[in-house]
């Protein structure tokens, strides 16, 4: 009499990829992530250039001041 779990029964093990298929996929994720960070990055320095360039009145439109605007547009752009 065999033993078979019935949860397992018919289900097949995955391939085991072979280690330069699994680096060549970290590779791509990485290269993923640094791609989305960067670009993060380059819109964050946008939208604080644009907010330093709004005049008084838009400012107050949005109900920020001129002193957190410019606080807001001095920090590097890594920073949230």
């Amino acid at each position: 009499m065999s033993c078979t779990n019935s949860a397992t029964a018919g289900r097949r093990t995955p391939p085991r990829l072979p280690p330069a298929a699994i680096e060549a996929k970290f590779r791509a994720e990485w290269w993923h992530y640094v791609a989305r960070l960067v670009l993060a990055w380059m819109e964050r320095r946008r939208q604080r250039d644009a907010l330093n360039e709004l005049d008084a009145r838009l400012l107050d439109d949005i109900g920020v001041s001129r002193q957190e605007a410019q606080a807001e547009a001095e920090k590097p752009f890594w920073r949230k």
